[in-house]
């Protein structure tokens, strides 16, 4: 899948809508992270790279306070639908799909 760049303002509508989807930035909870994930997976999903590192830059540029602790899981969360947006395009992993 070849690779596109977010512009600056795609990255500020991502973190428009990071802020909407994570309720509770002091304590992130599983609802908050499923948004997020789902805000993360999208943007990889139609070929842009979201990963824990392109996600700081964005918040660091949004008028938004996360702590630390909100900040390293929804880096975490970045980092894994990345993988799972690569792992998906992949046909060589076509294998490992489940299916009835």
């Amino acid at each position: 899948m070849k690779q596109r760049e977010l512009t600056e303002k795609e990255s500020k509508r991502i973190g428009e809508l990071l802020s909407i989807a994570v309720n509770n930035k002091a304590h992130i909870d599983a609802a908050d992270l499923q948004r997020a994930s789902v805000l993360f997976y999208s943007v990889n999903a139609l070929g842009y790279t979201l990963t824990k590192l392109d996600l700081m830059k964005i918040i660091e540029i949004s008028d938004q306070n996360y702590p630390e602790s909100t900040k390293t899981m929804l880096g975490e969360a970045a980092n894994t639908c990345y993988d799972l947006a690569q792992g998906l395009a992949n046909p060589e992993n076509e294998k490992f799909k489940f299916k009835v």
